[in-house]
């Protein structure tokens, strides 16, 4: 029982991690692409630009509330910066 918890927990701490980098990449790309410095995201969304930074490399994993300001920081929908595998209109 304790090798399966174990294992869990890591493929879950997996999965994680995988989610905050492609946030991260998605959120990046997307500013990079809109010609914006983290320092104006930032600005936008109310979050420190070092913490910006952070997410885009996926060192910080942002709260729902923190993903949702990025988004309307970058002016896109939430569902363009998540990936297709967790998009629900992709499905």
């Amino acid at each position: 029982m304790i090798a399966a918890s174990i294992y869990n927990d890591d493929c879950e701490e997996r999965r994680r991690k995988e989610m905050t980098d492609k946030f991260g990449e998605r959120v990046k790309d997307i500013r990079s692409k809109k010609k914006l410095t983290q320092e104006q995201v930032g600005e936008r969304a109310g979050i420190n630009p070092k913490y910006l930074g952070e997410i885009e490399r996926g060192i910080k994993s942002p709260t729902a509330v923190v993903m949702c300001r990025v988004s309307s920081a970058l002016g896109v929908p939430i569902c363009e910066i998540l990936t297709n595998d967790y998009c629900p209109h992709n499905k």
